[in-house]
């Protein structure tokens, strides 16, 4: 059976409601979506032909994790239909059209999909008619019970503005977004996040902060790296990190879930503003002050006080320092489809002359894990 695979989610209609059980269903939802086109064009009498149409809706399950999805898979019940919708034939030649089988599914990133099949039989053509062109489309009605998380800060009050991070172990429910009338969706290279978090992550390593030695082996690290950037791979920093009980948001499994995270954030919220923190380093605020309705000359922003720690480097691109051949090796399948959706280059030149500062590297671990420890107030200026 061929089978034809459509690009892009289809537009979808949804109602949703609350539901009492049974246990562990909270939600029941009606949906629709319209199918992709189909052309057909035979010269092929009293022949019957099958073929499937594989596509997303753009119905989302709220909360989702891509850790879960098989517990998903298992709890969510989906009772699906399909009808044809005729729009052109070349001739009156008889024919049939009719939907086979409509088989629901779940994608990693917890969208509602559907694999359609589809048959036709042409009758006896005609002396004069050699072929047949048909073309229809056809649309998919489904109801679906399943369960969402339901705890979430509902907003109560006017003008509110709200900096959510994407947590996986902890993801707010979607009904939370759902209250605001815009939303920005903030990316940034994934290489050059995983140089940020690689330094960032100590301030909430408990194990390396209670360990002086532990801690002292990985500025070591750190220290090697400045000295000489080609001496030391970041699969090598991230290795030590794990072993000393590091968190499982640090490994391949934890970035990985990262990112899908992000990406099916993006496809229950198409209409979210993505701004890029590459944009903002560059003091372009146009397309978040358009989105915002907003000044955008307005648009001066400061890092508070307390919050002086995230304040680091305010460039882009800096991942060409920190990354040796077998970095590139690694995490460029890991990063694509991220990179691909977001626009990034799938130019991986690293630094012919890479240079780390020490300001950047350790000495920055030291002040976070100082001000973390109490031994230094959070700085009043900037860097």
């Amino acid at each position: 059976m061929q089978t034809f695979n459509v690009p892009t989610p289809v537009e979808t209609e949804v109602i949703r409601t609350s539901a009492s059980g049974p246990e562990p269903f909270n939600t029941l939802a009606f949906m629709r979506c319209a199918g992709a086109g189909v052309e057909i064009d035979t010269d092929r009498a009293d022949t019957l032909f099958t073929y499937r149409v594989h596509f997303l809706s753009k119905f989302q399950i709220d909360g989702f994790t891509q850790a879960n999805i098989d517990w998903y898979r298992a709890n969510t019940l989906v009772s699906a239909t399909a009808v044809v919708n005729l729009y052109n034939a070349t001739n009156d030649t008889n024919f049939v059209c009719a939907v086979d089988a409509v088989a629901p599914f779940i994608d990693l990133t917890g969208a509602l999909g559907f694999d359609v099949d589809l048959a036709h039989l042409v009758g006896a053509l005609g002396v004069f008619e050699h072929e047949l062109d048909i073309a229809f489309d056809f649309k998919v009605s489904a109801y679906v019970l399943l369960f969402e998380p339901r705890t979430f800060v509902p907003v109560t009050a006017p003008n509110v503005a709200a900096k959510v991070l994407l947590h996986t172990k902890h993801p707010m429910p979607y009904p939370f977004y759902r209250q605001f009338e815009r939303l920005v969706l903030s990316v940034r290279d994934p290489r050059d996040v995983l140089v940020s978090r690689l330094l960032y992550r100590a301030y909430g390593a408990t194990s390396m902060l209670a360990d002086p030695a532990r801690l002292e082996r990985y500025l070591a690290l750190l220290r090697a790296k400045e000295a000489d950037p080609r001496s030391v791979s970041l699969l090598e920093i991230n290795d030590v990190f794990e072993t000393m009980g590091g968190s499982s948001a640090h490994t391949d499994e934890g970035r990985a879930r990262m990112l899908a995270d992000a990406i099916a954030f993006h496809a229950a919220f198409p209409d979210a503003l993505v701004f890029k923190y590459e944009t903002m380093v560059a003091g372009d605020f146009a397309p978040l002050a358009d989105h915002l309705s907003l000044d955008a000359e307005a648009m001066n922003p400061t890092v508070p006080a307390a919050l002086r720690r995230v304040d680091r480097t305010r460039r882009a691109g800096n991942w060409r320092d920190w990354f040796r051949p077998e970095d590139v090796a690694h995490y460029r399948p890991l990063l694509a489809d991220y990179m691909r959706r977001y626009g990034y280059d799938d130019d991986w030149a690293i630094a012919a002359e890479p240079c780390i500062r020490p300001e950047e590297c350790s000495e920055y671990v030291l002040r976070l894990v100082r001000e973390r420890q109490g031994t230094l107030r959070p700085a009043a200026t900037g860097d």
